[in-house]
């Protein structure tokens, strides 16, 4: 059954231009590291270590994986810090989850 509890709004009509600004800014930031892991991965094949495959299919074991849930929730309470936004990083991942799930059954949170 559907969640049918009505979104919580997480900005403020005055928050809308900032949270312009944040996304440009951290799609600038997205575009530098992906280039740049690009640029690794050709620089690797380049002197003979081939590694996207080996990239593509490594899965993190239980200490990694808490230790990069761990880095991104520090990311996402700093971009909801600079939005001024007073929710814990795992409220927001919650809700995210929630709503990346629904998108994907058809059904809206």
């Amino acid at each position: 059954m559907p969640d049918t509890t009505p979104p919580r709004r997480l900005l403020t009509d005055a928050q809308t231009n900032d949270l312009g600004h944040a996304l440009l800014t951290l799609t600038k930031e997205l575009w530098v590291l992906t280039d740049r892991v690009h640029t690794f991965e050709a620089v690797l094949a380049k002197h003979g270590i081939a590694v996207t495959e080996d990239i593509e299919a490594y899965e993190p074991d239980a200490d990694e994986t808490a230790r990069r849930l761990a880095h991104s929730q520090r990311i996402v309470q700093s971009v909801l810090g600079a939005l001024g936004i007073g929710i814990s990083p795992g409220e927001a991942m919650a809700h995210e989850s929630v709503k990346s799930s629904n998108e994907h059954d058809g059904t809206t949170s």
